[in-house]
């Protein structure tokens, strides 16, 4: 139900129930069934640019939420009628995080500067300002928890955890090198994580008891940063800035990996394999990552020297060509994901990366607007350059032949390419009847009806033929994925639409037997796996 990025959550007492907010104007507020799915309620009209924080109350009856607008406005839901208890203006600096008190069903919130206690007078909230120690500066406070007991800690922007009671400070400790993104308490003590990559076990009496460094586990660009930490008996769980999110068995002491992804919010290549259900990304993070569509897992990675711009599976299965923002040529080896060999004949992004059909040729294009073809039989070899783009090329396919290349590039060109020669084919007539192994240009005939009647194709970023011939998938700037008949010849041409990005899609692409559609997002880091189903759904 949401229309923008996901930025908080809350879980409620019953361990199903789940409150979600984003960012965006007129924010939404959902409440939804963890095990079906379903959403229960949809709180909106009163949050203005986000909602950063949300906490259920002791019974689960009342929902709290705080907004990113100018007043950091607090309110308080019966979220089961959607009803707005009460509200208040809550501080001119920023506000980070809120959580009621169980003891009294009171509100602690905490922010820049300050930390301020609040109960429910009728209609209104009623807000007293922490008290700091003689001595001691008033600081931002990244994270709060509040014990069932009614125990209070805040975790701070210097390292420090503090401890409050009846509005003033109990005890401070110094607890991590640098911010305190995440702490949860429970009736067994206090678990803290931070960016310096550290996860910590304390007393509640704050007396250290085990620590685990998450920056031997991490699989990320660099030391990883811990951003949200979750403690139930004797289990932890970890998530990082890297999009990872690790399982910590306190007694045995060992972190399991349960879920890892790109770091950067950008996922440019994306490639599927051409006979197993295996895919290949690259993001901004300097990372290819190969994955198993059937358990959902990535199963290798490999960094390299800078962004990676795109990618393409060779027809055999053995190479990953990738694309890097600084004009290198890398290839990899599929299986062990090792470099099989590097060329740099490009100063700009190589943006687009392809194997032919016949799998002897690969072509590279990207910001220098040419595009390289090189034969793969002899080690990658240059054996030509097409040269005639007057801006980036962003998509090309090769023919069923191999003999021709079409590609679009970013000024709203579609052009035909002669391979043995490497000149453009200026004759329409001499590719009328071309097949064309793959589609993922948004130019020409076969996909004129993909784009509203007065749009054109602005907005549409990545387009992918079904691996049959009768669908293609489309990808746009509103994060939506849609599907149409192949050939679309008519312009504004009937599709469905489906919604799972926070704002631009990257690219789709089929799985070789028709079974999967994936997409990849160019703000939100994501890449989601989709159902494709016979009748031409998702």
């Amino acid at each position: 139900g949401h229309t923008d990025a996901v930025i908080c959550l809350s879980l409620h007492p019953d361990f199903i129930t789940a409150a979600t907010g984003q960012v965006g104007r007129k924010a939404l507020l959902c409440v939804w069934n963890t095990y079906t799915m379903q959403t229960l309620s949809v709180i909106r009209g009163f949050h203005d640019y986000g909602i950063c924080s949300v906490s259920f109350n002791s019974d689960g009856s009342l929902l709290a939420s705080v907004g990113m607008d100018v007043d950091h406005s607090i309110a308080v839901w019966d979220w089961k009628t959607g009803q707005k208890r009460a509200s208040a203006t809550g501080h001119v600096n920023r506000i980070f995080c809120i959580a009621f008190n169980p003891s009294d069903d009171s509100l602690v919130s905490a922010g820049v500067g300050h930390i301020k206690f609040w109960t429910i007078s009728g209609r209104l909230l009623r807000g007293q300002q922490g008290k700091f120690t003689q001595g001691d500066k008033k600081q931002v406070f990244c994270s709060l928890t509040v014990s069932k007991k009614g125990r209070i800690f805040t975790g701070s922007e210097r390292g420090e955890i503090y401890r409050w009671k009846n509005g003033d400070v109990d005890s401070v400790i110094n607890a991590h090198h640098g911010p305190v993104f995440a702490l949860w308490v429970c009736r067994d003590g206090l678990c803290s994580g931070g960016k310096d990559g550290m996860v910590k076990v304390w007393s509640l009496a704050l007396k250290p008891l085990v620590e685990f460094d998450m920056r031997t586990q991490s699989t990320g660009v660099d030391n990883s940063k811990v951003r949200s930490v979750c403690w139930l008996v004797r289990t932890i769980l970890v998530g990082t800035i890297d999009n990872e999110l690790f399982e910590i068995d306190i007694e045995a002491g060992a972190p399991k990996l349960l879920l890892q992804g790109h770091r950067s919010m950008q996922v440019n290549g994306l490639a599927t394999h051409p006979s197993k259900r295996l895919f290949v990304t690259g993001g901004d993070d300097h990372s290819v990552r190969l994955w198993d569509m059937d358990s959902r897992k990535q199963i290798g990675m490999r960094m390299l020297e800078d962004a990676v711009s795109s990618v393409s599976v060779s027809l055999d299965g053995n190479h990953i060509a990738c694309g890097l923002r600084n004009g290198k040529l890398v290839i990899l080896k599929l299986r062990t994901m090792r470099p099989h060999l590097e060329r740099k004949d490009r100063k700009l992004a190589i943006l687009e990366v392809k194997y032919s059909a016949n799998g002897k040729f690969l072509a590279a294009g990207g910001g220098d607007c040419f595009i390289d073809i090189y034969d793969v039989q002899s080690e990658y070899e240059w054996i030509g350059t097409c040269a005639g783009h007057k801006g980036s090329i962003l998509a090309l396919d090769w023919s069923a032949d191999s003999k021709q290349i079409q590609s679009d590039d970013e000024r709203g060109n579609h052009l035909y390419w002669d391979v043995e020669s490497s000149k453009e084919i200026l004759v329409a007539a001499e590719v009328r009847d071309v097949e064309w192994s793959s589609w993922t240009t948004r130019m020409g005939w076969s996909v004129q009806g993909i784009a509203s009647k007065f749009q054109g194709p602005m907005g549409i970023n990545t387009t992918c033929r079904s691996s049959f011939g009768d669908t293609l998938a489309t990808g746009d700037d509103w994060g939506m994925l849609k599907l149409f008949r192949f050939p679309c010849i008519t312009p504004g041409a009937k599709s469905k639409r489906y919604g799972g990005h926070s704002a631009r899609v990257g690219k789709v692409r089929f799985s070789f037997e028709e079974k999967t559609v994936l997409s990849s997002g160019l703000v939100d880091g994501l890449v989601v796996q989709w159902r494709y189903l016979s009748s031409g759904k998702l």
